[in-house]
């Protein structure tokens, strides 16, 4: 063995002889079997884990090492200590790959539970999975909750906790929360007064009301912002538009009403917005063409929405993968644009709207990329350009109902029974149109959003 090897060695032996020497602090130790306890009662946690929690603990439980220095004012002599801490707790068996503990427990408990949680001083996570879901009993969260969190918090997750109640009332300067995650609950109330260092807001599944206030553009780090399935009203406040590093904005399915902002033009970074389903009106903004960064644009069921399809594809269209513009009062034509710049589409909806004329023959494009085409009841005519192999391969997912003056052109589509069940054939008088080339892009659609929930999920969204 060479000297370099030999010193390696001894290195590694020293650090690991030092560190088996840590131990937590019996307090915390005390503390995380007593939360244990609480979680899941049916459980002997002291004997399953009669070690050091943080050397043989379940998991869901996580421990990190923290050094502290003293140095000798009169000299550049350092003294370095090391310690050890629980970091993060994580409850609720999500899957095999996370198989933290599960929980079973009553609401009577809950109340010694949110008390113990100070009892971690270096806590940075905080997870709650399908933990509250009793359906004869509630669990309110105190009004103080989140002054009996440690102040060393980051992350603060609650998802599917359908039973887990109250309104969430906090100091924003208290927590420097980074991610804060609240899904699936019977919370309500108004959205409070956020601590400014949030980079992950979900809101959604609750019940929610009131307006989104102005003051939310203080959260300048922002990047996810999800708010839907609640019952928010009011307009889309313009400073909301400020919030320039967001990726994700979800406002869906609340009652929303006004006007777009025509400055949510600046925000380049968006990669999905979804305003669905709630009472906006005064047609789509041009300034989305603005948004460069555009990959899903979710607007249907505004019914009241109108105007027409603006002209904004040329910038964006290269990025885009899902549109969902159904049920909006959309008057006039498709423009031929979107046939052309829409190289990557794979989700388009235009159902239930009052749109005229023929589907552009540069749809035909689209057949390389798309998955999904909505058309459903407007006031479309003439033949359509998509082939019988797309209509096959799309599985029922080319709709083009409810438009009377559409049919299918072409010998090759009128001898596949499949056309004939989306359209009847074109008569003879019509000319089929001709076939051009396709345009690229060969990447796939996986649904909207299912990506977006699973990164929440695992927390791999910041």
């Amino acid at each position: 063995m060479d000297i370099t090897t030999f010193l390696l060695v001894s290195l590694l032996f020293l650090l690991s002889s030092s560190t088996s020497a840590l131990s937590l602090p019996p307090a915390e130790q005390t503390a995380a079997y007593t939360v244990l306890e609480t979680i899941n009662p049916f459980v002997n946690w002291r004997a399953l884990y009669s070690d050091d929690l943080c050397v043989s603990g379940p998991h869901g439980l996580v421990c990190d090492y923290f050094t502290t220095s003293s140095c000798n004012s009169t000299s550049s002599d350092c003294t370095y200590t090391t310690f050890i801490h629980i970091v993060e707790l994580n409850f609720g068996y999500v899957s095999d790959f996370t198989p933290n503990p599960t929980c079973n427990f009553t609401s009577s408990n809950a109340t010694s539970l949110f008390k113990l949680l100070s009892s971690f001083p270096f806590l940075k996570k905080l997870f709650f999975f399908q933990c509250f879901v009793s359906p004869s009993s509630y669990t309110a969260l105190p009004p103080n909750f989140f002054s009996l969190l440690p102040s060393s918090l980051e992350e603060l997750v609650l998802i599917n906790n359908p039973s887990l109640s109250g309104q969430i009332q906090m100091d924003a300067s208290i927590l420097p929360l980074r991610r804060l995650v609240i899904t699936g609950t019977a919370i309500t109330g108004e959205i409070p007064l956020l601590p400014p260092t949030l980079q992950q807001l979900v809101l959604s599944r609750n019940s929610l009301y009131g307006q989104i206030p102005p003051s939310i553009s203080n959260c300048t780090n922002l990047k996810i912002l999800d708010l839907s399935y609640n019952r928010l009203i009011g307009s889309i406040p313009d400073p909301l538009t400020q919030l320039v590093n967001l990726i994700k904005l979800d406002l869906s399915f609340n009652r929303i009403n006004g006007r777009i902002p025509s400055q949510i033009s600046g925000l380049k970074k968006l990669e999905l917005l979804d305003l669905s389903y709630n009472r906006l009106t005064g047609g789509i903004p041009s300034g989305i063409g603005e948004m460069v960064g555009l990959k899903e644009i979710y607007l249907s069921g505004n019914r009241r929405i109108g105007g027409q399809i603006p002209e904004i594809w040329e910038k964006i269209g290269g990025s885009l993968v899902g549109i969902g513009f159904s049920n909006l009062g959309l008057g006039g034509s498709i423009p031929v644009s979107m046939g052309i710049f829409l190289e990557k589409l794979c989700y388009l909806a235009l159902d239930n709207n009052l749109l005229e004329g023929p589907v552009p023959l540069q749809f035909k494009r689209l057949e390389s990329t798309a998955r999904e085409v909505n058309l459903e009841r407007n006031r479309l005519h003439g033949p359509v350009p998509f082939s019988a192999d797309f209509a096959v391969r799309t599985g029922g997912k080319l709709k083009l109902g409810g438009n009377r003056g559409l049919c299918i052109a072409g010998p090759s589509c009128r001898e596949r029974k499949e056309c004939l069940k989306i359209l009847p054939a074109c008569n003879a008088t019509e000319v089929p149109l001709p076939v051009i080339p396709s345009g690229a892009g060969e990447e796939g659609y996986s649904g909207k959003r299912i990506l977006w929930g699973l990164m929440l999920l695992l927390g791999l969204v910041l």
